[in-house]
Parts: C-alpha cells; structure tokens; sequence
C-alpha cells in the first residue's frame, strides 16, 4: 500500500522509526500486514522510547512471537523479559537483537 508520496508502507515504517514517529510506525506496520521480529524489535523499542505506557502489550506480543518463532531455551526467555523490562536501554536493545539471531540449538547438534 502507497501513501500520498508514493512510498511503500515498509519504507514509511522504516523513516517513522528513524524520526521516532510512533503513530507512523504503528500506521504503516498496520499497513504492512506482515511485520518480521527485527520490525516488530524496532516497534518496540521505539514505543519504549516515546510511550512507555504501552511497553507492557507490546512487549508481552514481542515475547510471544519470540517464543514462538525462535528455538530459544528457558533462560534465553528469562534474559528476553529482563531486556525488554530494561527498554529502552541500547545495551537491552542489543540483547534482543542477539537473541532474534539464535535458534537456540546447541552447536554440537546442528545438522542438516
């Protein structure tokens, strides 16, 4: 979907959160449709930053689909919540982008 200036809606979304514009950011996720775990990472750190007030449901929806997408153990989960309570912090940041990078299978058992 195209706005007025003709910009696809993943590229508006990707400006709105570099202007920290979160009603742009929610406006074009929503136009989107599909938003990945690295968009949605984004999202999340952007509403940190400019409405903590709804950190908690996003947060919570964030947790869920990295629960559910990522082969993460126990503890990974634990160190998920305890980085996104620590939002908007860039070390938090940091940590649930490593995390969105690991599939959780131990190395010693990667076969293919």
């Amino acid at each position: 979907m195209h706005d007025r200036s003709g910009a696809p809606a993943r590229a508006r979304f990707r400006r709105a959160i570099e202007r920290k514009n979160l009603l742009g950011a929610e406006t074009s996720a929503r136009e989107m449709g599909v938003v990945d775990l690295g968009e949605a990472l984004y999202l999340v750190v952007l509403v940190a930053e400019v409405d903590p007030e709804k950190l908690d449901g996003y947060a919570r929806r964030f947790l869920a689909r990295l629960a559910d997408e990522r082969r993460l153990r126990l503890a990974e989960l634990d160190l998920a919540v305890t980085a996104l309570r620590a939002l908007p912090s860039p070390r938090a940041r940091d940590t649930l982008r490593a995390l969105l990078q690991h599939d959780g299978r131990p190395a010693d058992t990667w076969h293919v």
